[in-house]
């Protein structure tokens, strides 16, 4: 059964199906019997011994977790672990037809034990059922392919309890698909919210971008110079002020929300990046689209501020693969940045793309304190987690819309994430996804990546530096910005693309008129066949069927060849694939007539997908000809057609309300601007000196800051290091001496720090050193007397030296206050029975077998000690045990 699964997997995915072929076993699981003679499996960790499923019937629990997850069309299954497929067979069963099973299992030994059980060709060459290892990119690929085969509302998650057993193969991927999921709920919920919002806005914007550079040009310009991208988290206070001395000596790529921050502190950036299509992107840039800071923004970035930014911009398209020669296509010359959810990713993106290396980032946090950003950006504010963890953002920047809710905004509820410095720290699911995102991103970058930030959350894959270490290493050298210059000009091919957008907005504007008109016609169909639908025996039926389907397909036909109302209707069509609108009966005119209900349900759906084409086509149309005028307006009269209006006259009313606030970077610069119109303005002088000095204020504290916890904060950071190194030498390669020599530099370093500290004395019994281990470890006891974990590993170093009766007295400490060592129970039978002390050791292993019913050798050695002791009848029925679980259990060799 193994070759004819593997055969037919090969069909669909050859490259996994070559790697579970040739991926060597795993020592960790091996083929045991449940007690009804089904088969299962032994998981070992360590000591630990864990049946898979139910001893007595593996049935049982994945019929219950398959129960409690509906299986429509419109849902997705995702099994973390495969097992020996009992519950993926009970889903493939029970499911409807369209729904999708994704298995992650990064175990091949696991994934052949599967292959081998049942007869999985038909799922896997219809790719209903679809096998995801050995890790994140597999998973990301088979979440997109499902969302793309098939509409998926809902996603179960279905996490196999033997995974639990073996934390260290699973529990990574297990948290990478539970955040990988949350991204796409995040994703799905801004297209689904926003889909005909994002139409408008490519339609809108196109004459603002089509005569502008693309990023395809800019594809590494600043190759292996460095790059520091800046975001506008809280611990941007921290080291903002460095960038003042490093400009020219790195490619400053900022979010957009950091200029005014950035020009405040007296920094230019040499990209700023845009990709937020809502209102709330233009209080960014508001008072300072002047400027000549190029622009780098999403084609369908929100329109106003595309319109009305004077300087320099680069475009970054939204791909639409074969359907180039449309609205949405015309700009794919232009080049494509990895989107990940936010801005920071784009920057990211632009970094890598630029060919920077290396990568250094602040103001990443991706985590919560008591304020939302930087007190400098816009939109900042407070922030507060309630009792039941919900948090609330309050908005505090006096001219944002935001603030008109005085009870803040939800932000979801709490998530932990590790921190920066060690300890965890809070976040939201929304941060927690786009944290997923820059680790993918960065284990997909060449360069280096460092997160400067020196807060916030933890970034796996970016290596942790402050930013003056990282200045003083790496951006020592002038960089190359002359060639630049050439690029800040408009694109040479900008008027072609503009005569070839009139041709494509006049023949889609056609287009949108015959959708319109098929909607239309086909919406007055699903009226008459609803009056008709209690009478369906009537012979009009048939006649008012067939013109539906025509029209219905024709104003479907039609919108196949407009992305843009396919991104309008992502609502529309999500719910038509939903349950609700599931038809039982066969698509045919004869069945629908029969079928009342079907007849009912299909009208609906189709009325639902044609009134959304509908308002899309008519939502759209004015944004079409606005955009059609402006071009042929431009191809008459030129840039002036194009014009951006003047800035809004400075507004200085608000003044005291921001500086109240913190916030000196507004003040400071719409005063900077008021004083350059007219020098003679008092009032603005008054608030620019008022600003300068709070901001050489901030700039004096960070200062006064970094030389107090400069020392410390390189202290922890180096001190994190070794102990994720040390880690690494010792999980992954075995090295404990080298693991070793990281640990005693690591307690050099914070002797009083418990990581350290366990980390030495473990990696001293590693290299055999007991006796200095078991030093360590009786300080670890003093200090931490309630820790269990400690006394029990102070009972087997003790053990390793050759006190046993002191080994057995920490041991039972521990094992009295938790259950967590109970694994030791046959190891603690043996030294007792050893002892002589029979009664008690074989009271360890009835204790044990209780709850590990699946050990079988533990059940041998059992029976092993009941026959030295004469219970000859009870030994018996021991070694039967071990022998119903595994048949070819050698007892002699066990015993």
């Amino acid at each position: 059964m193994l070759a004819r699964n593997l055969a037919a997997l090969a069909k669909v995915n050859p490259n996994l199906a070559a790697w579970i072929q040739s991926e060597p076993g795993a020592d960790w699981v091996e083929s045991i019997r449940s007690n009804n003679g089904s088969p299962n499996l032994l998981i070992h960790d360590g000591s630990r011994k864990t049946a898979a499923y139910d001893l007595e019937d593996p049935w049982i629990k994945p019929k219950a977790e398959a129960e409690a997850h509906p299986t429509p069309q419109d849902a997705a299954t995702i099994a973390v672990g495969f097992g020996l497929g009992y519950l993926v067979r009970i889903v493939l069963r029970k499911m409807e037809r369209g729904h999708r099973v994704i298995v992650i299992e990064p175990a091949a030994e696991i994934i052949r034990r599967a292959l081998a059980q049942y007869d999985y060709r038909r799922h896997l060459l219809d790719w209903s059922l679809m096998i995801s290892a050995p890790g994140k990119e597999e998973i990301a690929y088979h979440l997109g392919l499902a969302e793309t085969l098939n509409v998926v509302n809902q996603w179960n998650l279905i996490i196999e309890g033997y995974t639990k057993a073996k934390r260290g193969v699973y529990e990574e991927l297990t948290r990478y698909t539970t955040e990988a999921l949350n991204q796409m709920a995040c994703n799905t919920g801004t297209v689904v919210g926003a889909g005909l919002q994002l139409a408008k806005n490519d339609v809108q914007g196109l004459p603002y971008v089509i005569r502008h550079r693309g990023v395809a040009e800019l594809e590494g310009l600043f190759a292996h110079a460095p790059a520091i991208t800046v975001s506008t988290g809280p611990s941007l206070a921290k080291n903002i002020h460095v960038l003042r001395e490093v400009q020219g000596r790195a490619v400053i790529v900022a979010v957009a929300q950091a200029l005014r921050p950035l020009l405040a502190y007296g920094v230019k950036p040499d990209f700023i990046c845009t990709v937020d299509f809502g209102e709330v992107n233009w209080s960014h840039l508001d008072g300072l689209t002047d400027g000549d800071v190029p622009l780098v923004c999403l084609n369908r970035t929100y329109t106003r501020l595309l319109k009305e930014y004077r300087g320099p911009k680069f475009i970054v398209a939204t791909p639409v693969p074969g359907l180039e020669d449309s609205v949405s296509g015309l700009l794919a010359g232009k080049g494509f940045l990895e989107q990940g959810g936010s801005v920071a990713h784009t920057a990211l993106a632009l970094a890598r793309h630029l060919g920077c290396d290396p990568i250094i980032m602040i103001g990443q946090d991706l985590a919560l304190t008591d304020r939302s950003h930087f007190d400098q950006a816009d939109t900042a504010g407070s922030v507060e987690v309630r009792p039941d963890g919900e948090i609330r953002w309050r908005v505090d920047d006096p001219r944002s819309h935001l603030t008109a809710y005085p009870d803040g905004h939800s932000m979801g509820h709490v998530v932990r994430t590790p921190g920066y410095f060690g300890e965890p720290v809070l976040t939201n699911v929304g941060l927690a996804s786009f944290l997923t995102v820059f680790e993918t991103m960065i284990a997909n970058t060449r360069a280096t990546i460092f997160n400067a930030t020196e807060g916030g959350a933890k970034i796996r894959g970016a290596k942790q530096m402050t930013l003056r270490q990282a200045v003083e290493k790496y951006c020592q050298r002038p960089i190359d910005r002359d060639q630049l210059e050439p690029l800040l000009t408009p694109a040479p091919d900008g008027d072609q693309l503009a005569k070839r957008a009139v041709e494509v907005l006049e023949r889609e504007l056609k287009t949108l008129e015959e959708i319109r008109k098929n909607a239309r016609l086909g919406l007055a169909t699903c009226r008459g066949l609803e009056r008709q639908a209690r009478q369906a025996g009537r012979p009009g039926l048939k006649t008012l069927l067939d013109k539906n389907y025509q029209f219905a397909m024709a104003a479907q036909q039609a919108a196949a060849r407009m992305p843009l109302i396919n991104v309008s209707m992502v609502g529309a069509n999500r719910a038509i694939a939903s349950r609700a609108f599931k038809t039982r009966g066969k698509f045919s005119t004869a069945e629908i007539v029969r079928n009342q209900d079907d007849l009912l349900t299909r009208t609906t759906r189709c009325r639902v997908a044609l009134s959304a084409a509908k308002t899309a086509v008519e939502t759209l149309r004015g944004d079409y000809e606005t955009s059609l005028g402006l071009l042929k307006d431009y191809r008459a009269r030129g840039v002036e057609a194009l014009a951006p209006p003047n800035q809004a006259p400075v507004d200085l009313s608000d003044a005291e309300k921001y500086l109240e606030r913190g916030n000196f970077a507004h003040p400071l610069l719409d005063a900077q601007r008021a004083l350059r119109e007219n020098p003679e303005d008092q009032r603005a002088a008054e608030v620019l000196a008022k600003a300068t000095e709070a901001r050489d204020r901030a700039i004096d504290e960070a200062l006064r800051r970094e030389k107090e916890e400069s020392p410390e904060t390189i202290k922890k950071i180096r001190y994190n290091e070794l102990i994720e190194e040390a880690q690494r030498l010792g999980r992954d390669e075995k090295d404990f001496a080298a693991a070793l020599k990281k640990l005693q530099e690591a307690v050099g370093l914070y002797p009083e720090r418990i990581e350290a500290r366990w980390g030495l004395a473990t990696a001293l019994q590693y290299v055999e050193r007991n006796e200095e281990s078991a030093v360590e470890y009786r300080r670890l006891v003093e200090v931490n007397p309630e820790a269990h974990a400690f006394r029990y590993e102070l009972g087997l170093v003790l053990l390793k030296t050759g006190d046993v009766e002191g080994g057995l007295t920490e041991i039972g400490a521990a094992m009295a206050k938790t259950d967590q060592y109970d694994h030791f129970l046959p190891r603690l039978g043996d030294l007792k029975a050893g002892l002589g002390r029979i009664e008690e050791g074989l009271k360890a292993y009835v204790i044990y077998l209780a709850a590990n019913p699946a050990d079988y050798q533990a059940w041998a050695a059992y029976g092993d000690w009941l026959k030295k002791v004469g219970r000859e009848n009870d030994a018996g029925a021991a070694m039967r045990k071990a022998r119903a679980i595994k048949p070819t259990v050698n007892l002699k060799a066990v015993s």
